[in-house]
């Protein structure tokens, strides 16, 4: 329940919503202590904001996965893991 909560006066994008929960579906938090899951999901989201805009754009634009939207949303999420290791 944790990744679902938002900040007061600061909602999270639908696009890094939609990051998030792909990231959970696709075993991104399966390896993170149950007490940093939330930490995880706001390195996740940092990560996106700061090196990934283009991407969150088309997320938003776009309004569905397609198979390149998610083969390139996996790919950010590699490198995301590869920083945060």
């Amino acid at each position: 329940m944790e990744l679902f909560k938002q900040p007061a006066f600061s909602p999270i994008s639908i696009e890094l919503q939609v990051v998030t929960i792909y990231a959970l579906q696709k075993g991104y938090y399966d390896t993170a202590d149950l007490k940093k899951v939330t930490a995880t999901s706001v390195s996740i989201r940092d990560f996106f904001k700061a090196r990934q805009d283009a991407l969150l754009t088309e997320i938003r634009s776009k309004a569905a996965l397609d198979k390149d939207l998610e083969a390139k949303i996996v790919a950010a999420l590699d490198a995301w893991k590869s920083t945060a290791a």
